[in-house]
């Protein structure tokens, strides 16, 4: 068993929302309702809400009216970032750069988010599986920092991340992550992406549109990893190996077609900055 259990349990008001998200129907009222019981989620919402590039006329002071404002599909998007980074901590002690590991993190997640909702997804599970996709790293590293700076440090001298997890923790990110997605009851969709993301079989899935679903969301991740190589986003663990694009012109047909349902590079950068903004990511 993987020590997963050893995560700090989650604020009862964010697990309530998580279990909201999950739920297809919910509307606006009920994930306002529960923002609205938890300081933190009510914080992100209000950032958000009063930023410069959502243009308020008066200064809301609500998480219902900043939920209006914003939208459904935003609001979503903003809690469950919240949850995840209520995760945050300096994580130099375990060799990863937390700044970068977060960037990559919602980067990933604005991408498979613009695929997946092209393709008439209606809920959040691109941005979530892509947001999520590496909560396995970041369980390793905060329970056992010191044993994952030997990962770090492998990486580092050219061993890919996966080989140095086995090698240290006899595991990797990607298992670590999907056993800690079914503890957060996260639809199991998203679970097998977070598990699969990095090619492996996909496990325990017995429902064909659940699978379906599931490679579609594993395959969007590793794309996007391919764009944020390109665009020079590296994953905490060491700068990407190539120097950003001047032009997207590098990459093939199908990454570009996932950069494309972004906005682009630059609406890209700025999609990043807002949400960083809103969660209050230092750096």
């Amino acid at each position: 068993m993987l020590r997963t259990d050893r995560l700090p349990p989650l604020p009862h008001a964010q697990t309530q929302a998580l279990s909201a998200l999950n739920d297809p129907d919910v509307s606006l009222v009920d994930v306002a309702e529960v923002i609205e019981t938890d300081p933190a989620l009510t914080a992100t919402l209000l950032r958000a809400a009063n930023s410069v590039a959502s243009a308020p006329i008066d200064r809301i002071a609500s998480a219902r009216v900043a939920a209006i404002r914003i939208g459904l599909h935003p609001t979503r998007n903003l809690v469950m970032g919240t949850v995840m980074t209520s995760l945050s901590t300096d994580f130099s002690r375990a060799g990863i750069d937390t700044d970068e590991l977060w960037r990559h993190a919602l980067a990933c997640a604005l991408l498979v988010d613009g695929a997946v909702r092209s393709d008439g997804a209606a809920h959040s599970a691109g941005f979530t599986a892509g947001l999520m996709h590496d909560i396995g790293r970041i369980a390793m590293a905060q329970i056992d920092p010191d044993r994952y700076r030997k990962v770090a440090g492998r990486v580092r001298s050219g061993v890919e991340a996966i080989e140095a997890e086995r090698d240290v923790f006899g595991s990797d990110h990607c298992e670590w992550g999907a056993d800690v997605a079914r503890a957060w009851a996260v639809p199991e969709d998203i679970v097998g992406a977070i598990g699969g993301h990095h090619g492996a079989p996909l496990r325990e899935l017995t429902d064909e549109q659940t699978e379906e679903q599931t490679g579609e969301l594993a395959r969007a991740i590793e794309q996007a990893h391919a764009v944020l190589r390109a665009l020079g986003i590296g994953n905490g663990l060491q700068p990407p190996d190539v120097e950003p694009l001047e032009s997207p012109a590098a990459l093939d047909p199908e990454q570009q077609a996932l950069l494309d349902g972004a906005g682009g590079a630059e609406e890209l950068f700025t999609q990043i900055d807002w949400f960083r903004g809103a969660f209050a990511i230092a750096g």
